[in-house]
């Protein structure tokens, strides 16, 4: 019997998965007799490190300034789903939420251990929330993975429009900020390292009312592109240069699960149900938690229950069918028209 056991903090998935195939590959070589197969690694951690502050400190600031505000002046969307909801407007400079919580919540330490912390905003964000279960039924779920065949894009890029969608039709607000878990591991050499390479992006784009859905998705898949070339920019760097309230930006997350084929499974229920049979906990005011099966999409909506309702939760719910349901089969029509037609 083997067990090993990583800390979040110092590894993630692609971590796990890369361990696990390096130890079943040197103990396979192990019981034949064989030498160590596995090549030396040509680049440490600490390398990753190293480059990771260079890139940081040469460009990405200036790029993400030019990437954020590249269709808008304003700093932030006019509304979201959280104040669709009724959660007030955030306004505490990021510094100064910061202080006030490490006042609050941890006990006094010197000013030089304090900065230590800094990085961690989203674990002092922690709120209750709740759970709801509901899955994109088959049929739908052929004409996306369709449309996104034909664009010759991915099934993350149709429903990233999506969600964007779903702000625009509860709020009429076109311009949205989604989070995005997004790995550093642009380099074959990063492709197996034992490290924790992800980071929190913010994805900021903007549906076009008088332009199809097809050429909506182009634009978003061009605009998910240039977000990927963020994917270095730590989330606390992001908050302390450009003076951004957590709050104000921490509305919806998306964790898009990756499976392999032999790993997906066929969904048996497709009724949509709260989860109440255990605690959950949130940083961001809407998680979305989503896995493609065999015969549907499965998506688990963590939310915090002093914002949303159930009832607001079972409409977000609909509403996302609804846009998606349009996104598939009426891809040809001007987004305006289409939705205009809905109501």
């Amino acid at each position: 019997v083997f067990i090993f056991n990583i800390d979040h903090s110092i590894g993630d998935e692609q971590s796990k998965a890369a361990l696990r195939s390096e130890i079943f590959t040197v103990y396979r070589a192990y019981l034949q007799g064989e030498e160590n197969p596995l090549s030396p690694l040509r680049v440490q951690y600490r390398d990753f490190v190293r480059w990771h502050r260079a890139l940081i400190a040469e460009r990405t600031t200036q790029q993400f300034r030019e990437y954020w505000y590249r269709y808008t002046v304003q700093q932030l969307p006019a509304a979201t789903l959280s104040t669709w909801a009724g959660r007030p407007v955030a306004t505490e400079r990021y510094t100064d939420l910061m202080e006030r919580q490490l006042r609050e919540f941890l006990k006094p330490m010197p000013a030089e251990h304090e900065a230590l912390v800094y990085g961690s905003l989203a674990k002092l964000q922690f709120l209750e929330a709740r759970a709801y279960c509901f899955v994109i039924p088959s049929d739908l779920h052929r004409g996306l993975r369709r449309l996104a065949k034909e664009e010759g894009t991915s099934l993350y890029n149709v429903l990233s429009l999506g969600f964007h969608l779903l702000v625009y039709r509860l709020t009429g607000c076109d311009d949205s900020v989604l989070g995005v878990n997004m790995p550093m591991r642009n380099n074959e050499d990063l492709l197996s390292m034992v490290g924790f390479l992800i980071n929190t992006v913010l994805v900021r784009n903007r549906v076009r009312p008088e332009a199809s859905l097809r050429e909506n998705l182009s634009a978003t898949v061009a605009d998910n592109l240039d977000t990927a070339e963020l994917a270095f920019y730590p989330l606390e760097y992001l908050l302390r240069d450009f003076d951004l309230p957590f709050p104000a930006i921490s509305h919806i997350f998306i964790n898009m699960i990756n499976k392999e084929e032999s790993e997906k499974q066929r969904i048996k229920d497709f009724g949509a149900r709260h989860l109440d049979n255990k605690v959950w906990m949130n940083y961001f005011d809407l998680d979305f938690h989503i896995a493609e099966q065999k015969n549907g999409i499965e998506i688990v909506c963590e939310y915090v229950a002093e914002i949303f309702s159930p009832t607001q939760i079972e409409q977000i719910h609909a509403t996302l069918v609804e846009v998606l349901s349009m996104l598939a089969f009426r891809t040809e029509e001007p987004l305006a028209e289409v939705f205009h037609s809905h109501s």
